[in-house]
């Protein structure tokens, strides 16, 4: 139903939005990649440059490994906008705050 808290989304749960770009890094299993669960972006920078990245690769290589190209090409993209070599979890810049993802088998 239209009242349904599962309709919420995050910003309308934060109020003012957040505050910054987030993302989750990967776990160890895959390093230097950002998990595809969740990203939030503020304005359409890393994305036009995700966009850039998809549509300068060349076919083989996306048709090899497009999830890691992707996952790996958002971390290198990240990085650079928030002007460091290696994305850790919590604030990193002004404008980007990092989760980290972790994958466990019971």
């Amino acid at each position: 139903d239209a009242d349904s808290p599962m309709l919420t989304t995050l910003e309308d749960l934060l109020g003012e939005g957040l505050p910054n770009n987030v993302a989750i890094l990967n776990d160890e299993y895959v390093p230097q990649a950002i998990h595809g669960a969740f990203l939030y972006l503020k304005d359409g920078t890393i994305a036009k440059q995700m966009v850039n990245l998809l549509t300068k690769t060349p076919l083989e290589e996306l048709k090899a490994s497009p999830i890691l190209l992707t996952t790996r090409g958002l971390y290198n993209t990240i990085a650079t906008d928030a002007k460091v070599s290696i994305l850790t979890p919590g604030i990193v810049s002004s404008s980007w705050s990092l989760l980290q993802h972790k994958c466990t088998i019971n």
